[in-house]
């Protein structure tokens, strides 16, 4: 195992962020913000799940994926009572996980049906 060097005081989720392996799959259903603060972003920081697939028209309300900065951290956990998405921690480049996610992002539910990320009913 790697050990860690952590700034003074920081958490584990910043201290990941600081070394580039935090991410974030931030879900746009309901955040109309989203896809156009992950296109100013670009492409090295933030990627639409859906794009480059079948459901690419859906990039509005689908999962996007950012690389997150120490800063970005507590404004997420600051929501955590929300649906907004999960954090993955990752050495793998931005490209190398979004595909990865992908191939997730569909499943088929007991009576037969696929489903897609985003398209779950919130209860």
């Amino acid at each position: 195992k790697r050990a860690c060097a952590r700034r003074p005081g920081a958490r584990p989720l910043e201290t990941w962020a600081d070394e580039g392996r935090l991410f974030a799959v931030l879900d746009a259903l309901g955040n109309d913000e989203l896809p156009q603060q992950s296109r100013e972003r670009g492409a090295l920081r933030a990627r639409c799940l859906y794009e480059g697939t079948r459901y690419q028209d859906l990039w509005a309300i689908g999962p996007h994926l950012w690389r997150l900065a120490a800063r970005e951290v507590e404004p997420l956990l600051a929501r955590a009572e929300e649906p907004w998405g999960y954090f993955v921690l990752c050495r793998a480049e931005l490209p190398e996980l979004a595909d990865h996610l992908r191939t997730l992002l569909t499943c088929e539910l007991p009576n037969g049906q696929k489903s897609c990320f985003g398209s779950t009913i919130r209860g």
